[in-house]
Formats: C-alpha cells, structure tokens, sequence
C-alpha cells in the first residue's frame, strides 16, 4: 500500500482539492494513524522507563513494590505505569538524596582533612619537644635513648 504522500507526489495535479483529498485518506488510513491527541503532560510514564531511569533495582516488580499501590495504575495496552506526577516526585527526591549523599561525604572530608591538620600539628609539636630536649643536653641532631619521653598507649 502506497502512503498518502507518495499517492500526491506521483499526481501529475497538486491542485488544492487532489491536497484536500490526500489529506482527508491519511484520516482514515490504518498505515499512518493520526498521533495520540493526548498531550504529553498528561500521558502516564512507564515503570520501564522509571526502571531504564535507575529507579527500582532493575526491576519492574521492585518499583512497583516500593510504590503505594494506588499509585500504580495500568495503562490501556497492559502497562504498569504512574502519573507525571508521581515520576516527578521520584526524580524530586532522588535529586534531594544525591545532594544530601554529596553535602555529607563533602562535610565528611572537610572533617577528614582537619583532623589530620590537627595531627599533624601535634606530632610537629611533639617533635620540636623532642628536639629542644636533645637541644638542652647537647645531642642536637643525634639519637636520644630517652624512655622516659616514649609515649607508652595503656
């Protein structure tokens, strides 16, 4: 079956009416269905989508577990899907997760990177103790047999 605009093109007459009439066979025609009047903001999402998305552990049944059952519906050829909405909130709150996971683990390293400053501060102060002590009895630069100045853990 031929479509409708190759029916047009190959009419030696593109009159408006031969238009009209190719116009009005693509209403009809079963090869080239009209597309889906629905707008897009209201046409339901797929839990595939939502799964292809990373929600669920990569599974349908998953999500569809970890959804309030009335949240759920099934669109008309069988599909498990939700609203815009409801997906809207599921990327609302992963967002929210991910910067919450990231403003932790950026305070994790900012406490991270100050005690280890605050270490290294103490053992230079320790160290320069022990180099005054050797100071003090003449040993400057060389080894101290000191156990009295080891630190001992009990």
């Amino acid at each position: 079956m031929t479509r409708w605009f190759d029916r047009v093109l190959a009419s030696a007459d593109l009159s408006t009416a031969v238009l009209e009439q190719a116009l009005a066979a693509n209403d009809t025609d079963a090869d080239h269905p009209m597309p889906d009047p629905t707008p897009r903001t209201e046409q339901p999402v797929t839990l595939a989508e939502l799964v292809a998305e990373g929600f669920g552990q990569a599974s349908i049944d998953t999500l569809a577990a970890q959804l309030p059952a009335d949240e759920v519906l099934v669109d008309d050829i069988g599909r498990r899907c939700v609203t815009r909405t409801t997906a809207r909130r599921l990327f609302t709150e992963r967002a929210e997760a991910d910067t919450a996971a990231r403003k932790r683990a950026e305070q994790y390293r900012a406490e991270a990177t100050e005690r280890g400053r605050a270490e290294r501060a103490a053992r230079r102060q320790r160290q320069a103790a022990l180099d005054k002590a050797r100071a003090d009895r003449g040993l400057e630069g060389g080894m101290v047999y000191a156990p009295s100045e080891w630190e001992m853990d009990a």
